[in-house]
């Protein structure tokens, strides 16, 4: 008896290593460009809480002065460290606030009002950022987002004596 041998293996049945480093750079490419969309996205969800929490904080001072007819004790207190804790969480750095009585840095407002601002960086683990942000809103009602060339960090910017957000 003769043995019969089978159809002879050909090379097409499996990739070659040329085509496996081709797939694996292309899912590469693919993965890092989802990658840097997805960073987008967390950084603009937290730049939106802190301006959500900006908002709540002037709303809060809005109440706190109709409640006690002047803005002394406005940046302490149990509503405020909330907010600032709220801070905290979405961009790592504190609230810095200023009211007639002093605040955050003890310098208390000249004009009579309050002026609270929160910085942001965009990478706190990797302090060289590009274009770290600053939120500020103050008694008159007026909000700001500004790149720190403008003015600096809130720290700076409120203890130079600054009250009102530039």
């Amino acid at each position: 008896m003769q043995k019969q041998e089978g159809p002879a293996l050909s090379r097409a049945e499996g990739f070659t290593i040329i085509e496996l480093i081709v797939v694996i750079a292309i899912i590469a490419i693919l993965s890092a460009i989802v990658m840097a969309n997805v960073l987008n996205y967390v950084k603009k969800t937290k730049i939106t809480a802190i301006k959500a929490e900006m908002n709540v904080f002037f709303t809060y001072a809005i109440d706190y002065y109709n409640s006690n007819g002047n803005y002394n004790g406005l940046c302490n207190g149990e509503t405020y460290n909330k907010i600032a804790d709220k801070i905290l969480e979405n961009s790592g750095h504190i609230l810095t606030c200023a009211d007639t009585t002093g605040g955050t840095y003890g310098n208390p407002t000249s004009n009579g009002g309050w002026i609270a601002c929160a910085d942001y960086y965009p990478n706190v683990a990797n302090l060289s950022l590009s274009a770290p942000v600053a939120f500020c809103v103050d008694s008159s009602g007026k909000k700001v987002e500004a790149i720190y060339q403008t003015f600096g960090s809130c720290g700076q910017y409120i203890s130079g004596g600054n009250f009102t957000c530039p």
